[in-house]
């Protein structure tokens, strides 16, 4: 609950408010101040989401209640969408929605390529990731490989494309997507693969957290698997 939605209209009635667990005095200007500082960080992000005044009443109104549980880091736009009360009203945000993604999507896709041009300027043709051996050699070869890796790390999609296009099949554990599906098909959005291709599947990589990753395994014709490289 933000501050401004706490203190509410009767800050300014207030000459002092008494934390006993703490034995702190807040006074009615620190109340204020702290009013003033809560309706700027809303502004500013109404404004970054492009909402008016009536929108962002309404996001705060569905955040104080189940939705803020549910999904307490939820975008303004999903929520707005999801909580529509007219088609008009759905269009209107799943259309602001798309332009955001899209947006978001460019850049990413964007410094990914200056990630490219930039590893090619300073270290030539050595492997971005070394000790991961390319699919399908002596080294490497496999039934099926799991590749673990960081959502938000950008030069690791170089491996994940190269895994996707190989035809073996693969299973990608992504760390760092907090749980939330629609974080993983943010994560294969910003990938150049064919999302129709088969054998593949998309986890969450909870059961790799603590590793040192990116890291791929593959399965060995009795089963059993083994560590292939980072």
């Amino acid at each position: 609950m933000s501050a401004s939605r706490w203190f509410g209209a009767g800050a300014g009635a207030l000459a002092a408010v008494a934390i006993a667990s703490a034995a702190t005095v807040v006074t009615s200007a620190e109340i204020d101040a702290t009013d003033v500082r809560a309706s700027a960080v809303e502004e500013t992000a109404a404004r970054v989401w492009n909402l008016d005044e009536t929108d962002r009443a309404r996001y705060e109104t569905l955040m104080a209640g189940r939705r803020g549980l549910w999904t307490p880091d939820a975008d303004p736009l999903l929520v707005l969408g999801a909580h529509a009360r007219t088609p008009a009203e759905r269009r209107r945000f799943a259309e602001a929605y798309v332009a955001a993604e899209w947006e978001r999507v460019e850049g990413e896709l964007a410094f990914e390529r200056a990630v490219g041009e930039a590893w090619a300027r300073l270290y030539g043709d050595e492997a971005m990731f070394a000790g991961a051996a390319a699919p399908g050699t002596d080294r490497s070869a496999a039934l099926r490989y799991a590749v673990a890796l960081d959502a938000d790390c950008v030069p690791c999609r170089t491996l994940a494309e190269r895994y996707w296009h190989a035809g073996t099949p693969v299973d990608f554990h992504v760390l760092g997507t907090g749980g939330r599906d629609e974080a993983l098909v943010d994560w294969v959005r910003a990938l150049d693969v064919d999302v129709s291709r088969t054998g593949i599947t998309v986890n969450h990589g909870d059961r790799f957290e603590g590793e040192a990753v990116p890291l791929v395994l593959g399965q060995a014709l009795d089963g059993t698997w083994r560590e292939l490289g980072r």
